[in-house]
């Protein structure tokens, strides 16, 4: 172990800024050890105020020992700044003053943090606390969103997840995930409205959505129709992942000829074995399982 520690120390000189160097040891590293690498990677994060700072340390919860040393770490950090303050509290010991977003951090991670331990009611408590601090922070509301959805309120969940894309209209991503939100609290009509924002004008956002293949989103419309007993609707979501799939496989041919005369050889014999195997990625293979559920649940006659 101390040769692969004495590894990593190496790299991280050769590259200060690097942030895998000093996350990996972490994984490997057990007891005072572990304390002593965790305290500056923790509050280095916190003060630059990195949203996924929790996903990189996400696999260090699979050791409940590890999670509990986090815990009581995040719990010491906020009784240092909420009893001395910003100015004389310190994450790591150091002389460097705290800012007021520190603690709007800390309040986030032990929001995932105990969201990830199935702790509801303290995830609750500290993403309000964060949301109450920074009500404008659309990291907040997703985050406060995703612990509704994992506490099985998807209604809850898809409103707080709406509320955080209407901070920020022009970004695609919350508005695809306010979307999929929707769709899973069986609001179907409300999600194709909002994946008409950023649809072509002039055109029903359903169609379009076929047009473009936007297969998660059929698979999830499918998912929302089969919780509302609607089968004809949801197997035809489900055919209309097939059927892009099999347009794929028939536009194949006109690469044939293509290929052999411009002699890109390596790209046609990839395009080969990716046909070969196209039905086996998981968008075809989440609608097909989901069209046999279908129809098992409910046998057409």
């Amino acid at each position: 172990m101390e040769k692969r520690l004495e590894l990593y120390r190496q790299i991280q000189e050769k590259k200060p800024r690097a942030t895998a160097p000093k996350r990996i040891p972490l994984t490997f590293v057990k007891g005072s050890r572990f304390e002593e690498l965790l305290r500056p990677y923790l509050a280095a994060g916190l003060r630059k105020g990195v949203p996924s700072l929790f996903q990189n340390l996400r696999p260090l919860y699979n050791d409940p020992e590890k999670a509990a040393l986090v815990e009581q770490m995040l719990l010491t950090f906020i009784k240092d700044l909420e009893e001395n303050g910003y100015a004389s509290g310190s994450l790591d010991g150091s002389a460097e003053m705290e800012t007021p977003t520190t603690v709007l951090w800390v309040y986030h991670f032990l929001a995932q943090h105990y969201d990830r331990l199935g702790n509801t009611p303290k995830a609750h408590l500290y993403i309000d606390r964060a949301i109450q601090h920074t009500p404008t922070l659309i990291e907040l509301l997703m985050t406060k969103a995703k612990i509704f959805k994992h506490a099985g309120n998807p209604e809850e969940a898809a409103h707080y997840m709406e509320q955080a894309q209407q901070l920020d209209t022009a970004d695609r991503y919350i508005n695809s995930k306010c979307a999929k939100y929707m769709l899973r609290a069986g609001m179907i009509t409300e999600a194709e409205q909002m994946c008409g924002k950023f649809t072509r004008e002039g055109v029903n956002p359903t169609q379009n959505l076929n047009e473009m293949q936007c297969m998660w989103f059929e698979t999830e419309c499918a998912k929302a129709y089969r919780k509302l007993n609607k089968i004809g609707e949801s197997l035809k979501k489900c055919h209309e992942v097939d059927r892009h799939f099999t347009g794929i496989i028939e536009d194949q041919f006109d690469f044939h000829t293509y290929c052999v005369r411009k002699m890109t050889l390596c790209s046609y014999i990839g395009l080969l074995r990716l046909e070969d195997i196209l039905r086996r990625h998981r968008f075809y293979y989440r609608a097909a399982r989901l069209a046999i559920k279908v129809r098992c649940a409910f046998p057409v006659t």
